[in-house]
């Protein structure tokens, strides 16, 4: 049988090959970069958000710090024995000369179990008793007998937060104690250390998500409820970091830490493009100069190859 014939192979140009070589050896190289580059970014991505998160944690000691120290004065105020005796005028002079000592405070009550004020530092000594106008706090320190503090709320006055102790006497709750804070002191300890012109925002909720304190424009937040992603958020954990869009529509990488003594929440935030935008710069300087590269190799390939056509030409004419 007569051999097949064979086709010889078509050449591969010059140029195409110059190209090729100066493409697979860049491409390589330009990947790797992007690669470094993604996992550094990566890298620092997770150190902001465990900033962020220790800065949320520091906010919450920072407010069970000021709670306590709200409790301690309460309970020695509780141990008086003009409270004994019934001496109920008496016991509003001691209380009105604590109030005075104490710039967060609004006001401080004295009511029974029951929720009847018996003296009130709003009002003039021997005014008329007045029911208390947070029921809940007040059921749940006479239930479990501790200190427990309310959820903001809005009273003729303004916006007032109730810090509550039981005062008890033989082995029962006999009155409950209370002071009326504003949220102004709870806004002092949400500014504690922040740098002037920083891009954090710190916010502290209530048990109920109800804004109390925040370091931007807290005219228009302070007594909204949080945005529902944040709701549920606080509800499922105690902390965490996580991708949110704020109550003014702002992208931010947020994290949260509950306060053990009061229950509240305190979010510490930072704008999603400051986390992510130095890594996407950088991700676009690495592409921009691997395409500026790869023009310039493959401009030189083919400038290379029509040089080296030529003298290839020359030299076979000669």
């Amino acid at each position: 049988m007569p051999a097949q014939a064979q086709w010889p192979r078509r050449p591969i140009a010059l140029r195409r090959l110059l190209v090729a070589l100066a493409l697979g050896s860049l491409l390589p190289i330009c990947a790797f970069a992007a690669v470094v580059v993604w996992r550094l970014a990566g890298e620092e991505r997770s150190n902001i958000e465990r900033r962020l998160l220790y800065g949320a944690r520091l906010l919450a000691s920072d407010l069970d710090r000021e709670i306590a120290a709200t409790f301690r004065t309460l309970r020695a105020l509780a141990e008086s024995d003009r409270l004994d005796a019934g001496a109920l005028d008496a016991f509003d002079r001691d209380a009105r000369r604590v109030l005075a000592t104490q710039p967060s405070w609004r006001a401080v009550l004295l009511s029974t179990p029951g929720g009847d004020h018996l003296l009130n530092t709003l009002n003039p000594p021997g005014s008329a008793p007045e029911h208390t106008f947070d029921p809940e706090s007040l059921d749940r320190v006479v239930k479990t007998r501790s200190p427990t503090v309310g959820n903001l709320a809005r009273r003729p006055e303004g916006w007032s937060i109730a810090l509550r102790v039981p005062v008890i006497r033989a082995g029962r709750v006999k009155y409950v104690l209370t002071a009326l804070m504003t949220p102004d002191g709870i806004a002092e300890v949400a500014a504690r250390g922040a740098r002037p012109n920083e891009e954090w925002t710190r916010v502290i909720t209530d048990a109920a998500g109800v804004v109390v304190a925040r370091t931007r424009e807290p005219e228009r937040f302070v007594g909204e409820h949080g945005t529902a992603s944040y709701l549920d958020a606080t509800r499922a954990s105690t902390e965490a970091v996580y991708r949110d869009t704020t109550l003014d529509g702002a992208e931010v990488y947020l994290a949260f830490s509950r306060a053990s003594v009061s229950g509240w929440t305190a979010g510490v935030a930072l704008p999603r493009d400051v986390v992510e935008g130095p890594a996407r710069r950088s991700m676009l300087a690495v592409i921009g100069a691997g395409l500026a590269l790869l023009v310039l190799s493959v401009a030189g390939a083919i400038v290379m190859s029509r040089r080296l056509s030529a003298g290839i030409a020359s030299a076979a004419t000669a």
